[in-house]
């Protein structure tokens, strides 16, 4: 029987399997129990056991990898076009999944935002991408820099896309090209969404951290202090964003030499974090680590300045 005439003799509940394995024909194999949930969530209510019969009567249009197990991945031997409720379906059904299966958040994390463009959710595939990153930094900037092109580049989605390669560009080693990345999208911005929307104040927000990570700290204070200003005005003065530009403006000044000033900004800061966001929040815990490591240092300082000065009166007295 020809692959065609074996197609057209199978049920509903079998189409629809096939339906979700050539929608993901482009991406690596799917696990048993995601293939399960993106067909109920087409319709269908079909335990893995029900999928598992099923595939055996699709015979040769299924190829089966660890069949019978709970590992067991399925791919499909035809080629086709899939419509966006398929796609979605499976996007939905590997995120569903993910927090409870590991199979399922490997590809969640290969293939999650993919299909959720190709189901026409793109800003989700954008947020997929964020919360979902490689283990290499130099992977994370490849796979942006793959996607840039798929968002128009003065949109909200493809600033942020350009932006999010930029920021990776700089976790690869790259500063410099990092930074001239920033600053080069930062008037796109400024002129399509504003100069005090969220996106644009991050990009500053980026260059400041990346002239003080490249040893400019007076100039990334000076950046980070008018920071401040706006992002308390066109957020709050309790706004995620400018809660970070405050820890930023507080390193660059303990790294400027201004540690007590640095040490006085930092503690004001924590106890507006451990209210606005959570004491156990990752910027409280940053925070917490610079007081320590800035008031030791100051300590240290303060004991080595004691014996010279101890010992250079005695050298003087002799």
């Amino acid at each position: 029987m020809h692959e065609e005439q074996y197609e057209m003799a199978l049920g509903e509940a079998e189409k629809r399997v096939l339906d979700v394995l050539i929608a993901a024909d482009s991406g690596p194999a799917l696990p048993i129990a995601v293939l399960a949930a993106a067909c109920a969530r087409l319709g269908g209510s079909p335990s893995e056991v029900d999928v598992r019969t099923m595939l055996v009567s699709l015979g040769p249009l299924v190829a089966r990898g660890a069949a019978g197990t709970p590992d067991e991945i399925v791919s499909s031997t035809l080629r086709g076009f899939s419509d966006l409720r398929v796609h979605a379906a499976i996007a939905d059904a590997a995120a569903m999944l993910a927090p409870t299966s590991a199979a399922a958040n490997r590809y969640a994390e290969a293939t999650e935002a993919e299909h959720l463009w190709l189901a026409g959710r793109p800003e989700e595939a954008l947020r997929s991408l964020e919360a979902r990153p490689l283990a290499e930094p130099a992977l994370n900037y490849e796979r942006w820099a793959d996607w840039v092109p798929r968002f128009h580049p003065t949109s909200l989605l493809g600033i942020q896309a350009q932006a999010r390669c930029a920021t990776w560009t700089g976790k690869a080693d790259e500063p410099r090209r990092a930074i001239q990345a920033f600053v080069a999208l930062l008037p796109t911005a400024v002129r399509h969404l504003s100069p005090c929307h969220r996106e644009t104040l991050s990009i500053r927000n980026n260059i400041a951290y990346l002239v003080g990570a490249l040893g400019d700290h007076r100039k990334a204070m000076r950046l980070f202090a008018q920071l401040v200003i706006d992002s308390t005005a066109a957020l709050s003065a309790t706004d995620e964003e400018t809660l970070h530009n405050r820890h930023l403006l507080a390193w660059t000044t303990a790294k400027c030499g201004f540690v007590s000033v640095a040490l006085h900004q930092w503690r004001q800061l924590l106890s507006d974090v451990d209210r606005e966001l959570a004491s156990n929040h990752k910027l409280a815990f940053n925070i917490r680590d610079n007081i320590d490591f800035w008031t030791a240092e100051t300590r240290a300082r303060s004991s080595r300045g004691r014996n010279w000065t101890h010992r250079h009166a005695a050298g003087a007295d002799r």
